[in-house]
């Protein structure tokens, strides 16, 4: 579904989606992961209401879409055992100063390591001397490292980074709009490569690299991952592969994404839900992987592979 508006006009579109306060988190991320949006929570703690706001530009909005998509994450979190409310989608019009002012009231600096740091565009907070700084502006869709799978994968490649003298690549899987291969390429990693099926979300990509001064150390290509399982390009290139992709994907070409890592590298793998996760530890470890590290954050559940050699 894509989020992302093409014409600028002077009001947006706000979608109020109320929530059960036990249930809120996982909603968030699920939705967070269902579409390209920043769904940011609201609480008016006077009247104990909580909503899950969604911003997005004038005619871009399929109401009967985005009905379905939340009655469908509401029934899916109610069938796991946490409370929800009726699933309902309120449509609210807004200035897009408002928006603006939204974005900048939830969004802060996100401390991923002493080695990396997550930082609006409108902040120039000093980092500290170690840290590499990743600049975004989340606008409508991009990625911020709030998200659990997301940040996960941060941490991971900030921990594994080439440290002086040392040279390491990265592959990011279904790179979104950009921020793992960024920070890849912050950290000192290259070569650095990045693809995905959305033109529009390569596009951001390179907008992205560009605002961070790394337009030339990421190689970006718009491609579908079961298309260049079918190549050579990427096979034995990389010391880390990272795919924060969806389960079924990781399950079908989970040949594809070992066979694209040097011996002695690391596979991490996100975007995974805790029940997910074990057939996919069991799928890599069939094919000579083990897990070494994951982690459970609400319901996604991350985790680092290392080959058995």
């Amino acid at each position: 579904m894509s989020l992302s508006g093409k014409e600028e006009t002077s009001a947006m579109i706000r979608l109020v989606m109320p929530v059960d306060p036990a249930s809120e988190d996982a909603l968030q991320s699920l939705l967070q992961e269902a579409t390209e949006a920043n769904p940011v929570l609201w609480t008016d703690a006077l009247q104990d209401q909580h909503a899950l706001h969604v911003y997005l530009e004038p005619g871009e909005v399929n109401l009967d879409e985005w009905n379905q998509l939340w009655t469908e994450l509401v029934n899916g979190v109610n069938q796991a055992g946490l409370p929800t409310l009726t699933a309902e989608v309120q449509v609210e019009e807004v200035r897009r100063e408002d928006w603006a002012n939204s974005w900048k009231k939830h969004f802060h600096p996100i401390e991923i390591s002493d080695a990396l740091l997550i930082q609006p565009t409108w902040i120039d907070t000093p980092p500290k001397p170690s840290q590499a700084v990743v600049k975004i502006d989340p606008g409508l869709s991009f990625g911020t490292g709030n998200h659990p799978t997301t940040h996960y994968c941060l941490e991971k490649i900030a921990e594994l980074r080439p440290l002086k003298g040392e040279s390491r690549s990265m592959l990011d899987v279904g790179c979104g709009t950009g921020i793992l291969a960024i920070a890849a390429a912050k950290l000192g990693y290259s070569p650095v490569h990045g693809f995905d099926n959305d033109p529009d979300a390569v596009r951001v990509a390179r907008e992205n690299a560009i605002l961070n001064k790394v337009e030339s150390s990421i190689n970006w290509k718009v491609e579908d991952l079961s298309a260049a399982s079918s190549s050579n390009q990427y096979r034995a290139c990389s010391d880390i592969v990272c795919a924060n992709v969806i389960y079924d994907v990781l399950l079908d070409e989970a040949l594809t994404l070992t066979q694209w890592l040097k011996d002695d590298s690391v596979l991490i793998l996100s975007g995974i839900l805790d029940s997910q996760f074990a057939k996919v530890a069991k799928r890599f470890e069939e094919l000579g992987w083990t897990n070494t590290e994951s982690r459970l954050v609400g319901e996604w559940r991350s985790g680092c592979f290392n080959k058995i050699l």
